[in-house]
């Protein structure tokens, strides 16, 4: 019987083979890397997101037998699961002849969070310091490179991106700030915002969040990832500190009726968040109405709600051409949209609303609770909140960062029930 038990020590099996260790570590490092540079392109391919991430996270299960399925808490496994059968039902009754990407693509919302979120659980139990030392290192030589591209070139590195680094130069020509290694501005603030919460998630020094705060405001300058940090900061006041959400309110009001807004938009100059923050205060409105950019986000994303509500949050399915059809309408019935999304409602949660309804509900619910639940103090909690804000808007859940935050959150409150 002890050689039994023995034999099937896996502590016992590296010590005999070293290299299983080694691999294993390799493994791990390389994952979290294509979890951190999600946009960098070895094969030139013609999305934004690579799908390193998941063809590792595909491995890390067949390498693990699938144990994290039977590890984490039966409550996540059962919704990842259950997720991605619904959407795979989905797709088979609403999208032949099956000949669309974007139907797979969408399909990939569903599936990516199940392959991944286990995955990532599965490089926790291995080691989950290594994990977030991984995550901090990534954050640290995002924040160099955005220096270096507001600083002296907004080029650099960009050719690692594949045909959209080829726009960095004019976008930072344009007044808005630097790519890193993104596509773009906003996902570049929106990804260090995720970044952040996922430090915070594996419990990572402090300065972490501090350098994702500085790439988001300073150098991405993203009036969208401003909005997410801004909201996360209310929503950590509303828990903490309610009488200063009061206090905000109030002077919020007063700056907008004393003229603070005008004084901004001269100071602004060609900083584009002081200037849309001055627009802002001189004239609520104009924050769907009159930016192009944060009208087709945020101005689509509340369009996208307002109509799952309209219908009851009945399920659309994910055929393309479902949407294709919806859009005129959605144009034409709220008045305040310039345009919106030819993919999709420019949402991570209103996709999921559309197209699967109300079914969409407990992945939504559940997910997000275990994230925001998880135990922090208030500053850390920022990031923790800006999770799920992230998604609300044009960032969808196939991410894999996404994945990454949730296991993160299941694997800490499974610890913290254990202890």
């Amino acid at each position: 019987m002890t050689h039994a038990l023995q034999a099937s020590d896996p502590a016992a099996d590296l010590q005999r083979a070293p290299w299983l260790s080694v691999a294993r570590t390799a493994l791990l490092v390389l994952t979290v890397l294509s979890i951190a540079f999600p946009y960098v392109q070895l094969v030139p391919l013609g999305s934004y997101t690579q799908p390193y991430a998941m063809i590792l996270g595909v491995l890390i299960l067949v390498v693990s037998r699938a144990s994290s399925v039977r590890n984490m808490p039966w409550p996540d496994s059962v919704l990842l699961i259950s997720f991605a059968v619904l959407g795979i039902a989905l797709f088979l009754l609403t999208c032949a002849p099956f000949r669309n990407v974007q139907e797979y693509k969408y399909l990939l919302n569903y599936v990516s969070p199940m392959i991944l979120t286990m995955a990532c659980f599965t490089l926790l139990e291995w080691d989950r310091r290594l994990v977030g030392q991984v995550v901090s290192v990534s954050i640290l030589i995002w924040f160099w490179i955005g220096m270096t591209q507001a600083l002296l070139d907004p080029s650099f590195m960009t050719p690692l991106l594949g045909e959209w680094g080829s726009l960095a130069k004019d976008i930072a020509a344009s007044g808005r700030g630097v790519i890193g290694l993104a596509p773009e501005p906003t996902h570049h603030a929106f990804h260090m915002i995720l970044l952040g919460g996922c430090a915070m998630l594996l419990r990572q020094p402090r300065w972490t969040i501090v350098l994702a705060t500085i790439s988001v405001l300073l150098l991405a300058r993203s009036a969208n990832g401003a909005l997410v940090l801004t909201l996360a900061i209310a929503v950590t006041l509303t828990v903490y500190r309610p009488r200063i959400v009061v206090l905000g309110f109030t002077l919020l009001l007063s700056s907008i009726m004393l003229g603070v807004g005008n004084a901004l938009l001269n100071m602004g100059g060609e900083n584009r968040i002081l200037t849309l923050l001055g627009r802002l205060l001189s004239n609520p409105t104009i924050l769907v109405t009159e930016d192009y950019s944060t009208n087709m986000r945020l101005g689509g994303a509340v369009a996208g709600l307002l109509n799952a509500l309209e219908s009851s949050f009945f399920p659309q399915g994910l055929a393309a051409q479902t949407w294709t059809d919806a859009r005129p309408s959605l144009l034409e019935r709220f008045t305040f949209l310039m345009d919106i999304s030819g993919t999709g409602v420019p949402s991570g949660y209103g996709v999921l609303l559309f197209q699967a309804g109300v079914l969409a509900f407990p992945f939504i619910w559940i997910s997000t609770m275990r994230i925001v639940m998880v135990k922090a103090d208030p500053f850390a909690r920022v990031f923790i909140f800006a999770v799920p804000l992230v998604f609300l808007f044009q960032y969808y859940i196939s991410s894999p960062q996404f994945a990454l935050a949730y296991a993160a959150a299941i694997f800490y409150w499974q610890r913290n029930q254990t202890v």
